[in-house]
């Protein structure tokens, strides 16, 4: 087993992961090769910062590897904001998503902070 497998901020980011790909599978055709492949780049690269940063080594590896994470997870509601403008998602699933996505950050951020 991987240090990160058991770890509850892998297991929260899969969760999420899994959340964020169930609701662009509603995006329009169009946007296959647009919006909905950079949310789900994005809403990826999350995880695999994370668990990459778990194996690096040091505090600031990984402190830095949690840094790219947080980036990605903006991106991703930069995206779902888009996509709310567009009509593409409901206000009541933008709502959700950004609840989601806000416990997600804090829960990166307390890590930060407690490594630091």
């Amino acid at each position: 087993m991987f240090v990160f497998e058991d770890k509850p901020i892998y297991l929260d980011t899969k969760k999420f992961i899994v959340y964020i790909y169930s609701i662009v599978k509603i995006f329009p055709n169009e946007e296959k090769f647009g919006l909905k492949d950079q949310i789900r780049r994005a809403v990826a690269s999350i995880l695999l910062n994370i668990s990459e940063g778990f194996t690096r080594g040091t505090k600031k590896e990984f402190i830095h590897f949690l840094w790219i994470a947080q980036g990605s997870l903006s991106e991703v509601i930069a995206g779902f904001d888009i996509a709310k403008d567009l009509k593409y998602i409901t206000k009541e699933q933008w709502n959700q998503i950004y609840i989601e996505a806000e416990n997600l950050a804090k829960h990166i951020n307390r890590i930060i902070y407690s490594k630091s």
